[in-house]
């Protein structure tokens, strides 16, 4: 591989798996803010990325409504994933740092 691609796959890699781990943290918050707006029939509010309207549908039947906004998620995962990327940049050393000193 030319020396530029070699150089820059390690950090591409280490850019990749906190987008992954951040988005599945994300979507993982997500459904248990809804189970629990749901069990409890409460609202949960998250300013700007959404809100988990749980409530008594009908009779005794638990049900909730969930309004957001897919850009502020979004933006949300990606602040998070710079953050991680950053946090990580600052600690792991890739291949090609071997010449630094620890």
């Amino acid at each position: 591989m030319p020396p530029r691609i070699n150089e820059l796959a390690p950090r591409l890699f280490i850019v990749a798996c906190p987008l992954g781990i951040v988005a599945g943290l994300v979507a993982t918050a997500g459904m248990l803010l809804a189970v629990t707006a749901f069990a409890t029939a409460r609202t949960i509010i998250i300013p700007f990325v959404a809100t988990f309207d749980g409530f008594h549908d009908g009779g005794e039947t638990n049900a909730v409504s969930i309004t957001g906004s897919w850009e502020a998620a979004g933006a949300l995962v990606l602040a998070l994933t710079f953050l991680l990327s950053f946090a990580l940049f600052r600690r792991v050393r890739t291949p090609d740092d071997h010449h630094l000193r620890a």
